[in-house]
């Protein structure tokens, strides 16, 4: 039977996997959802400007938001799924007869650090990218919605103001959210998450990498290097 102190440590692990998994989960909901508004959005405006090209000029400022959308449907390809962490996990070199709660445990603990170094280093261009691609989008919806108000009471311009005025809020409503939706992050998350996920979502895995490292036990440590290489591999 396990000891308390067993099952505290086991509960605490799944109370930090379930909270992981949710992240996972709306991080994906968010990039999906974003991409493919943006996308179509931009779609839709771009079939207006070519019905009225002299007055719609401004939607151009818009086409950072395509970027994003690409970005973003390259980072939810690549980042790390639930079934596949689980199908990830090593075990091997643990014999059954020595399988305790608490070798079980730390062995999980190493294989799943380990796997989000990896995927960490692999989609850190994406994200970083990604980003950038936020805070560009930001600046050009504020520049378009300031010209988009300017000239929203000059007679004429009514129409085209007014649409590219809409836009110009729902795309600014999106930038806004996704950052909001990271920052959050640090009020929803515990200590040893809240330090270091935000930062990795914004492209920053550097201090993910270092905390990871720092909660695995110095015996492992000098096993992460060949765990890295091996699941490079698969």
């Amino acid at each position: 039977m396990p000891t308390g102190d067993e099952m505290f440590r086991v509960l605490k692990g799944l109370d930090l996997g379930y909270k992981a998994e949710l992240v996972l989960y709306n991080l994906q909901s968010i990039l999906w959802w974003t991409s493919v508004l943006e996308v179509i959005l931009f779609g839709v405006l771009l079939v207006l400007f070519f019905a009225s090209p002299a007055r719609m000029g401004c939607v151009w400022l818009f086409i950072p938001h395509v970027a994003r959308g690409v970005f973003g449907v390259i980072v939810l390809k690549n980042l790390p799924q639930s079934g596949n962490i689980i199908d990830n996990l090593d075990l091997e070199d643990v014999p059954a007869g020595q399988m305790t709660v608490e070798t079980l445990s730390d062995k999980i603990k190493f294989s799943v650090s380990v796997q989000f170094m990896n995927k960490g280093e692999e989609i850190k261009k994406w994200l970083l990218l990604y980003s950038m691609a936020t805070l560009v989008c930001y600046v050009g919806d504020g520049i378009n919605f300031v010209i988009q108000y300017r000239w929203f009471s000059v007679p004429g311009h009514e129409h085209s103001e007014l649409v590219l005025l809409i836009a110009s809020i729902g795309y600014f409503g999106m930038d806004l959210y996704y950052v909001f939706w990271v920052l959050m992050l640090q009020n929803k998350l515990p200590n040893p998450m809240a330090s270091f996920v935000s930062n990795a979502i914004l492209g920053l895995t550097s201090k993910m990498t270092k905390e990871l490292y720092q909660n695995i036990s110095k015996v492992q440590r000098p096993n992460i290097s060949l765990a890295r290489k091996k699941l490079s591999k698969e």
